[in-house]
């Protein structure tokens, strides 16, 4: 068992059986082992375990996520980029907001049709962020790319 969030007043725990530790540790060895090949898709993987954790296996590590995405993102993996791009938007892993790097990864993966960038592509140019001007006409094309998509936000941001 997880002991979470221990203090006088409250006690979380989270159970996890010995199976379903055993299936779990299984499955997080085997992705682990198919991104130390270069497998794309596993190394993305790899990146969300350890964003998130794996309960029982292991703690979120933001720093270890954001390496995985890293080598999952310069293979191209449209997923990897956004969440890549995330990290330099919102200084997660300890990185300093660098609004140039999130839209350099965001654009990767708009451009492969990742819908949740193609918003976050029109977001740079409706505000004017990240080293590109502020672009009404551009903004509305990736918003549309993004509703077309079903992104709500984008949605929204072109009925105003």
């Amino acid at each position: 068992f997880v002991v979470k969030n221990m203090d006088k007043k409250s006690l979380t725990v989270t159970t996890t059986s010995g199976a379903q530790y055993e299936r779990a540790k299984a499955e997080f060895d085997k992705t682990l082992e198919a991104a130390s090949k270069g497998d794309v898709d596993a190394l993305y993987k790899t990146g969300t375990n350890y964003q998130h954790g794996v309960v029982g296996v292991i703690e979120p590590d933001e720093n270890k996520a954001a390496a995985f995405y890293k080598k999952a993102a310069e293979k191209d993996h449209p997923a990897a980029c956004f969440d890549l791009g995330s990290f330099y938007l919102m200084e997660m892993a300890g990185m300093q907001q660098d609004l140039k790097e999130a839209r350099k990864w965001f654009l990767k993966a708009a451009e492969a049709g990742y819908g949740d960038a193609q918003f976050e592509i029109g977001n740079f140019y409706n505000e004017g962020l990240g080293g590109v001007e502020k672009d009404a006409k551009k903004a509305k094309s990736w918003f549309e790319k993004a509703a077309a998509k079903g992104h709500v936000r984008a949605k929204e941001m072109l009925a105003e």
